[in-house]
């Protein structure tokens, strides 16, 4: 990725960093291919898994990459595949909601993290650990 940057606006070094740092950080975001939920600041809630929901915090945002408001998915766990939705949110977490059984088979808990594998643009593989 080539950047043309007009130095008159960062004559401030450090602001020329930061800038940098934050496009570097939105590129490597968007090279990997998984996350894992939640970070050390969140938890996955009793709430969440009654509503079979995963809520997705504004540092994960980037890595879903979706235009529409709400986008069609295709969940695999183990070898299965179940229907499920991300909705898009401003100024809240994202949603990213599916089937029951595939909570069940995970076997989420409010103690486990997920990772969250992009094996395609609307297809994701889910593993508990």
């Amino acid at each position: 990725m080539i950047y043309q940057i007009d130095v008159e606006e960062f004559s401030d070094k450090e602001k020329l960093f930061l800038f940098l740092f934050q496009e570097l950080k939105i590129t490597f975001k968007k090279l990997t291919n998984y996350i894992i939920l939640p970070d050390a600041k969140n938890s996955i809630t009793e709430k969440d898994i009654e509503k079979n929901t995963i809520r997705i915090t504004s540092n994960f945002k980037d890595f879903f990459c979706f235009n529409n408001e709400k986008e069609n998915l295709i969940v695999v766990v183990g070898n299965i595949e179940y229907n499920g939705n991300y909705t898009k949110r401003d100024k809240r977490s994202d949603l990213f909601k599916f089937h029951k059984d595939a909570f069940l088979k995970l076997e989420l808990n409010t103690g486990k993290k997920l990772k969250i594998i992009k094996l395609s643009k609307n297809k994701f593989e889910l593993i508990t650990i």
